[in-house]
């Protein structure tokens, strides 16, 4: 599936550094062949424009809006993180941990694997329900293991929301993601064409 942190890694060849200067460069050349092509004409007919430069300024325009869409819609976690979800954890998960304290049952339960964690999840509300009780030593009980339940279940409920959170980030607008990674992969199967038609024509030509 094509994320935003896949995108990300696009931006890592260093293709697309130079496709910025093909972009600016080329226009520049095709003027000056435009202009030349009538004093070509004394000497014969002029030669076309070169086919490796249109194709490669096509490739770096598909790769110019890649861009563009990528900064302007990718968010700034991935961003700043990119595939490192580890590192978009470690960063952000001390300050998530302490954040609102009297909230931290909301966390675990909106956060449990109703699956996996089937039984610890019907012990909380058990113990809910015995701090309804009308005898004052079953509440106190069930609160004093419901807090130690929360506090020691916390921990891994924010690793999992912040994972989550990460996941939804990465996935999300998925028109400008699709079209931003349609465009990257346009840009690299013409320069990869190209690369193809050139290596045959010096090899095999």
């Amino acid at each position: 599936m094509a994320k935003w942190s896949t995108i990300r890694g696009f931006g890592n060849i260093k293709y697309f550094n130079i496709s910025y200067g093909i972009l600016l460069s080329v226009p520049v050349l095709y003027e000056l062949y435009a202009k030349s092509v009538p004093f070509m004409k004394w000497f014969g007919a002029p030669e076309p424009f070169p086919t490796t430069l249109r194709w490669l300024y096509a490739a770096s325009f598909c790769y110019a809006i890649a861009i563009a869409i990528y900064q302007f819609f990718c968010p700034a976690e991935i961003k700043r993180f990119g595939k490192e979800d580890d590192e978009y954890l470690r960063t952000q998960y001390d300050s998530y941990l302490r954040a609102l304290p009297h909230h931290r049952l909301s966390v675990v339960l909106a956060n449990f694997d109703t699956v996996l964690d089937r039984e610890t999840y019907d012990q909380i509300h058990e113990l809910l329900r015995m701090g309804q009780a009308d005898i004052e030593t079953e509440r106190v009980t069930a609160q004093k293991r419901l807090d130690e339940l929360v506090l020691e279940l916390h921990p891994d409920a924010v690793q999992r929301y912040l994972l989550r959170a990460y996941e939804k980030q990465d996935s999300s607008k998925a028109v400008a993601r699709w079209s931003s990674f349609a465009l990257y992969v346009l840009g690299s199967i013409i320069v990869l064409i190209l690369l193809i038609w050139r290596s045959y024509g010096v090899l095999l030509g």
